[in-house]
């Protein structure tokens, strides 16, 4: 802020027509910052609310249309990344569900999810296990483009529909399988880090015959493929013992790291095949669609 000084003599009057005069300079600074240099007005819309609504719904509009992606990160720092439905695809499958009852929803879900699964896995195969499982997924499609044809009006293209429902499916299963193995990885990394810190707890441990308490985690492979650490508190050992449970400990570690680098490996064929079994999602949806229309152009 400048200062200005007031210097001996100046009558009181020409003091305060400086001030008034600064005030009016300033009120005339804050007028013209709410202009641009053109001299237009800056966009006040916020003050108008039908004008801010209608932009803030163009952007909403413009974001729904951008692309964009699920992705993970290997251990070994691949990256597997995939391209999801847009906003605007989302909200229409979204509200395709909004429109069903309760027991629709759920059998949609499930059939959805089924389609898109077995699409996936037989695309990591290779075409002939399309083929061979092409009954099943044509059943299921089906029962797809029928919950998706109650749930919208008469006119609407149900093949696309039905397949944004099947593709909103595969991500979700794909998204399952990521958050899957990064829960997997963390509960290995855990236990990687526990027999660090009881490694060197050995190191300083001496060689007299002494007992220590201990608490750890064993790894436990569950039905469902998951990994548990099953905690195992105030384990008093002898350093013989300790020396024991951390060999075991390892092996235990080092068999998790093995299986969970080949389920790796077989999620990235699954990613690196996300576009044939996208593919083989559409093809199924008009394949069984124009079966439909076949029939029911016999029937007429």
């Amino acid at each position: 802020m400048e200062v200005k000084r007031i210097q001996s003599g100046q009558p009181v009057s020409q003091i305060g027509t400086e001030k008034a005069q600064d005030q009016r300079h300033r009120r005339e600074l804050y007028k013209t910052s709410a202009f641009d240099t053109a001299g237009s007005r800056q966009d006040l819309s916020a003050l108008n609310p039908e004008k801010a609504k209608a932009q803030a719904e163009t952007v909403d509009a413009i974001n729904d249309q951008q692309p964009r992606s699920l992705s993970y990160r290997l251990p070994n720092g691949t990256l597997l990344e995939i391209p999801c439905l847009c906003g605007a695809e989302r909200k229409s499958v979204d509200r395709i569900y909004e429109r069903l009852q309760a027991e629709q929803r759920d059998e949609l879900v499930t059939v959805a999810r089924r389609l898109s699964k077995g699409c996936l896995e037989a695309a990591a195969q290779g075409p002939e296990a399309l083929q061979s499982a092409s009954a099943a997924l044509k059943q299921d499609a089906s029962a797809v483009e029928t919950l998706v044809a109650i749930a919208e009006d008469e006119g609407y293209d149900v093949a696309s529909k039905g397949m944004l429902v099947g593709i909103e499916a595969m991500e979700q299963n794909i998204s399952d399988v990521f958050k899957f193995m990064e829960q997997k990885q963390a509960t290995v990394d855990g236990s990687r880090s526990e027999l660090v810190e009881l490694r060197q707890m050995l190191g300083d441990w001496p060689d007299d015959g002494s007992k220590q308490t201990f608490t750890y985690h064993e790894l436990v492979n569950n039905p469902d493929g998951s990994i548990s650490a099953v905690e195992h508190k105030d384990a008093e050992l002898t350093k013989e013992q300790a020396q024991d449970l951390v060999d075991s400990l390892d092996s235990t570690v080092e068999s998790a790291l093995s299986l969970s680098a080949m389920e790796q490996s077989r999620v990235q064929v699954m990613v690196n095949q996300y576009q044939q079994a996208v593919t083989a999602v559409s093809n199924i949806m008009k394949d069984v669609l124009d079966a439909k229309e076949f029939l029911n152009n016999l029937r007429a």
